[in-house]
């Protein structure tokens, strides 16, 4: 038997209806709804990558070798909007012709890891730490190589932002060549804004 009102069920902030019903008094009620614990346990088992599953773009899946992919991809994207027969194509080097070299997996990794870097600052060091211990400001430092690459390779002013600030930061440990690469984006940017004469 049905009831024609219905009920609200609550699903953490928001509500769904559902039809209220009754059972006789010694008729078992079952439901549909997962236990708060299920849903935990589906929640962990989603997250957590196996042999069978590539793991989702995150920080927290983000490994050395997967890093290692993105820099090899993001760096061969950059050289090549860097390259002669580009830069006649595109006017400047770095100004998106080779972004739509990248694979879409390796932009929603990097996008991904950005948005953690901006969002988290406070906690960034505490959660590399967490995660790769000691070598957690060199991982760091090649994740600011990263976001230079891609700026240069897409002309993307937030990874470059995001590059300086990790660059900057006291706990990181940049890779050597870094430097000169957020000078020579530093200088293309100035060069883009105040004119070639000025600077």
């Amino acid at each position: 038997m049905t009831a024609a009102m219905s009920t609200p069920v609550s699903l953490g902030g928001s509500f769904r209806w559902r039809p209220k019903t009754t059972h006789a008094p010694n008729m078992a009620i079952t439901s549909n709804h997962a236990t708060p614990a299920e849903t935990a346990g589906d929640k962990a088992a989603q997250s957590t990558p196996t042999a069978d599953t590539p793991p989702k773009p995150s920080f927290r899946d983000l490994t050395p070798a997967i890093l290692g992919t993105l820099q090899a991809a993001v760096e061969a994207a950059a050289t090549s909007a860097e390259s002669p027969a580009k830069s006649a194509d595109a006017g400047v080097a770095g100004d998106g012709g080779a972004g739509r070299s990248l694979s879409r997996e390796t932009s929603i990794w990097t996008e991904k890891l950005l948005r953690y870097c901006e969002i988290n600052p406070s906690i960034l060091r505490q959660r590399a730490r967490e995660k790769w211990g000691a070598a957690a400001p060199e991982i760091a430092g090649r994740i600011a190589s990263l976001f230079a690459n891609y700026h240069r390779a897409t002309g993307d002013l937030r990874y470059l932002n995001a590059a300086l600030k990790l660059a900057d930061a006291r706990w990181t440990s940049p890779p050597p060549a870094l430097r000169p690469l957020l000078e020579s984006a530093l200088a293309r940017l100035s060069a883009r804004l105040l004119g070639p004469e000025e600077m």
